[in-house]
Parts: C-alpha cells; structure tokens; sequence
C-alpha cells in the first residue's frame, strides 16, 4: 500500500501582505505530544521547502516579524483583481508523506496587519494526495479565516485520513 501524501498549504485572500510563523501538521490527537511533520515550519532564518503557489503571490523571508521569536512567512499578493488568493504551499518536490490512517492537525500562526484591506482574510489548508508527486486529489480541509488583528491569530483544520485514502 502506498501511504497517502499531502501539502500544508497557506491559503490567503488578501489585497497586501499576511506573515506566518510556526505551520505545523501534527498526526494523532494530542498535539504536544506529535511530531511536527512539516520541514521548515518556523521560517526561522528562511522560507526553504516552501513556494508561491500563483503568480499573483511572492514569498520571502521576514526578520521583523515573529511570534514569539522573530522570523516569519513574508506572503503578499502583487497583482490581479482583489481580493487576490495569495499562497504559499510545500514545495512540490516535497509532499510529505503521512503514516497512515489517523487525524492531522494543520496549524499556523499568522499576522494579517489592520492595514491590510478590512476584506482580507487568512486561512490554512492540508489537501491530500493519493499518489506519489501529489497526484490524485483525495481530500482537503481549510481552516475558518481570520480577519486583519493587530495580533498574531492561530489558524488550524484537522483532518481524518482513513484506511481507503491507502489503498
């Protein structure tokens, strides 16, 4: 059986800029006691593993900003319509590979500054793949939006992976 594959994205629509720190996809019930499956999820000195997934996006490393420590997710929109869904997703190359069955918890910590346009919104989402190179769309989960704040919000969605997404 080929275990199922995902990619941790970080799905805004927004008109400016969100910063994220800390994404995590976390397998089992008990967050503090699963290992965090996603490589590069604090963006502590880069956004290596990670890519603009549209070309209404750019995403770049931010030493200003961070929660707690300073290092962060630079995510803006630059072009198109408003609001533009702006995203950045797990490189590609790099689907991550999950256990098996079980529940995942896909969290973020994300900035969407008040001087972002009252409309924008930020979210995450985990979709799932049947096939290696993330092919054969199985699934998907997208956290509720939060609104511009002037502090760092947690965004999270969990999924249930079952024995059939394996097969």
């Amino acid at each position: 059986m080929t275990p199922p594959r995902m990619h941790a994205a970080l799905a805004t629509a927004i008109t400016s800029v969100v910063f994220v720190m800390a994404a995590m996809l976390l397998s089992g019930g008990g967050a503090s006691a699963a290992p965090n499956l996603v490589a590069n999820s604090t963006f502590d000195a880069n956004v290596s593993g990670w890519v603009a997934a549209n070309i209404d996006t750019t995403l770049s490393f931010d030493g200003t900003f961070g929660n707690p420590s300073v290092g962060s997710a630079k995510v803006a929109a630059t072009s198109g319509t408003a609001p533009v869904a702006a995203e950045a997703i797990t490189d590609a190359g790099s689907c991550i590979v999950l256990s098996g069955a079980g529940t995942y918890n896909l969290a973020a910590d994300v900035l969407l500054p008040m001087t972002s346009d009252p409309a924008s919104t930020a979210s995450v989402t985990v979709q799932l793949y049947a096939a290696a190179g993330c092919t054969g769309a199985a699934g998907s989960a997208t956290s509720p939006a939060v609104a511009p704040n002037a502090a760092w919000q947690t965004v999270a969605t969990t999924i249930a992976v079952t024995t059939e997404l394996s097969a």
